[in-house]
């Protein structure tokens, strides 16, 4: 077609743009996901080296000849990280990885060991509360997670304390510094992500799964969807259930956030219920929680995310001190997750159900029992720890999971596990299919370009995803008591092939094999008729006799009876103190940039709602917004918003310095200023930036807790 033709022509021959000429340079992993890609204006004139040189400087990546992993490998430089701990070449070492007894599997697979030292450091570095137990990392040529480790860097042996220990199947590629130094020189540790634990959801395609398991709508899923509901509209009337909500929903997104003006709406919004204000009367704190709680029924309607009370995601890791049977998980959640995510575990031996996430064959999920006191690892919290020992590592049970960075669910809701006869589903054989033929060359950048292409032009994840959706919710016919019959749902033998498609689909990035899909499966003509459940207005569709169709029905039934904010502003007199006027005239000019710049933002992308902007919950006006990959969309315009608060936020405290005595109270009259501008000046009827009031909203519940404290 003309549109791949012209997509083409830009990935293979660059373009121009302000007079310089931009060249295809790399992708990672999540651009690649997203058919997105770095372009560099450099060589000729321009005085910057080559994209070739940039590629070439970053590692030597010419012995992988396949070009879909070669690529990969080169597109791990381009990962987001955060420069943490420079590393001498004696503080690390390679040590075995530890194979299944047919070394068919690695238990160790992506996943390292770090010294108390290392994670104290890097605890240090990133500005942390507590120390890691675990970090997702890059490091000269390696990737994947280190564990903590307490014995580690205590050896009598060693030369220097040793900080980290790395595995073959961490070391993706060499790197060669400045004068050809070897890679076991010095290096930095660069950070992607730190345990911590996050709320757990479910989604359609594990409704659709656990119901294949014989998880029932009536008995489980039912009860759980109206609780959740019943905790939304409370949350417009009471404070602490608005706490609670805004910290499950908010918990995920200021841990991937990392700076302080990407947490300021949920932040903020937290600090003035801790702070007293009412949830009926100050306008941002209304309108923060009418966006969250609208965000929150949408996604249980369109997306099936219903929230889990009793189960947690995190990080997985590997038992180092093999004290673990097979069928057994270990567990710690810290106080901070316990009181972040409302968590509580149960007793020991319970039975939890572990997976990731998609998982589209019945044997993706396991039935595990549950490990919480362990004194060999009781330093590890936040995790789950999976044993070393068996014929295969439950972690590549899990959708073809390994141990270098992905996030497991941990479920110890007893109405969410699967009958005792579906506690052992043999799991999916995820062995790597075979990969693309490679060259006798070397690869070239013009050989990554057309892959890159390639695979815009045949990456089916999502259509598999939704043909087995599809294909699960057709076969099912009538409600059964035994779920055993294996013909229906996720036991569909469609159902089946697809999601062994849909492994090879997530694969082609890696194999550069394509997953084609069998003419039969389209002969099956599954998208002649969509299930209700998708909101197809543009096609044909029926309504679905599946969990999930009733879920849906049953959110869409969920009226909202909350309270919402009057029309009126009301301006609170707490907040205005004497002395605020000296910084009236500051705040207004101050007020008039960041309204235009805000504006702008929301023109950008097409948001008409303040709230919605600044947090991120966007709800979808049209179905078309929900399909066109609405989370680049928002995490494009939440970088935005960040710069925005970012740059307001440091210039309300520049001209405070620390050094005066004073400040504190200079601060509180400024913000103010900065309360009264908003709330009651001449920008008062304005709607669209009543968060410019809580730039500094740390001054201003400072300045109500002091106001409520008086007799």
């Amino acid at each position: 077609t003309r549109l791949l033709q012209r997509v083409r022509e830009v990935v293979t021959e660059g373009f121009h743009l302000a007079g310089r000429h931009f060249e295809f340079l790399a992708y990672s992993s999540s651009q690649l996901r997203e058919h997105s890609a770095w372009f560099w204006a450099g060589g000729g004139n321009s005085g910057a080296p080559s994209a070739d040189k940039v590629r070439s400087e970053n590692g030597d990546f010419q012995k992988e000849r396949v070009v879909a992993k070669h690529a990969a490998r080169i597109g791990q430089c381009f990962t987001a990280t955060q420069p943490a701990v420079l590393l001498a070449g004696t503080e690390w070492k390679i040590v075995k990885d530890l194979p299944t007894p047919d070394k068919r599997y690695m238990f160790s697979d992506g996943v390292g060991r770090m010294a108390p030292g290392l994670a104290e450091r890097v605890r240090s570095a990133l500005g942390l509360a507590a120390v890691p137990s675990a970090v997702q990392f890059r490091f000269i040529g390696a990737k994947g997670m280190l564990s903590l480790k307490q014995d580690l860097g205590t050896s009598p042996g060693d030369s220097a304390p040793r900080m980290m220990e790395l595995r073959p199947s961490q070391i993706k590629f060499k790197v060669v510094a400045e004068g050809g130094q070897a890679p076991e020189g010095q290096g930095w540790l660069e950070i992607c992500g730190v345990s911590h634990c996050s709320p757990c959801f479910l989604n359609r395609p594990l409704v659709m799964l656990l119901s294949g398991l014989g998880v029932g709508y009536d008995a489980c899923l039912k009860p759980l969807l109206a609780r959740a509901l019943d905790e939304v509209r409370e949350a417009r009337r009471n404070p602490a259930c608005a706490r609670a909500l805004l910290l499950r929903y908010g918990a995920g997104t200021r841990e991937q956030a990392g700076t302080e003006a990407a947490a300021l709406p949920l932040t903020a919004a937290l600090a003035q219920l801790d702070a007293g204000f009412s949830l009926s009367e100050e306008r941002f704190l209304c309108n923060v929680m009418r966006t969250l709680c609208s965000y929150a029924v949408a996604s249980m309607r369109t997306k099936m995310r219903i929230p889990v009370k009793k189960g947690a995601l995190l990080f997985g890791v590997m038992d180092e001190e093999a004290v673990l049977e097979r069928g057994q998980v270990f567990v710690q959640l810290s106080a901070e997750a316990c009181s972040t995510c409302g968590l509580e575990l149960p007793k020991a031996g319970t039975k939890v159900l572990v997976g990731r996430s998609p998982s589209l064959h019945p044997g993706d999920v396991r039935v595990l029992s549950l490990v919480v006191d362990c004194p060999k690892l009781n330093h590890l919290s936040d995790v789950v720890v999976f044993p070393a020992v068996g014929e295969r590592p439950h972690a590549s049970e899990m959708s073809g999971g390994d141990l270098d960075g992905d996030t497991f669910f941990v479920i110890w809701d007893q109405s969410l596990l699967p009958p005792e006869p579906f506690h052992d589903v043999p799991a999916m054989d995820y062995s790597a299919p075979s990969l693309e033929p490679q060259p006798d060359y070397a690869v070239t950048s013009e050989d990554i370009k057309h892959f890159f292409v390639d695979f815009m032009q045949n990456d089916s994840v999502g259509m598999v995803a939704t043909m087995h959706l599809i294909c699960a919710d057709q076969s099912i016919e009538k409600e059964r008591a035994d779920q055993r019959a294996h013909k229906k749902g996720v036991w569909h033998p469609d159902a089946l092939q697809l999601a062994e498609l849909h492994s090879a689909a997530v694969d082609f990035a890696k194999t550069g094999r394509a997953a084609m899909i069998p003419a039969k499966l389209f002969k099956a003509r599954y998208f002649d008729s969509y299930p209700d459940f998708f909101e197809r207005r543009d096609k044909q569709s029926y309504k679905s006799k599946s969990s999930i169709g009733k879920l849906w029905r049953q959110a869409c039934a969920f009226q909202d009876e909350g309270r919402y904010p009057a029309r009126k502003v009301l301006c609170d007199p707490d907040l205005i103190i004497e002395g605020h006027e000296e910084f009236l005239e500051e705040a207004e000019a101050a007020y008039e940039t960041f309204y235009e710049r805000m504006s702008v933002i929301m023109r950008m992308f097409a948001v008409h709602d303040e709230a919605q902007l600044l947090t991120g919950f966007v709800v979808p006006r049209c179905e078309w917004v929900r399909r066109e990959r609405q989370a680049l969309r928002v995490e494009r315009m939440k970088r935005q918003v960040v710069v925005l608060l970012n740059h307001f936020r440091a210039d309300f405290w520049h001209d405070l310095p620390s050094e005066d005595e004073k400040r504190w109270e200079r601060a509180l009259r400024k913000a103010s200023a900065y309360y009264k501008v908003v709330y009651g000046g001449k920008y008062q009827a304005h709607e669209s930036a009543f968060s410019f009031a809580w730039v500094a909203h740390d001054a201003l519940c400072a300045l109500k807790s002091r106001k409520q404290s008086e007799p």
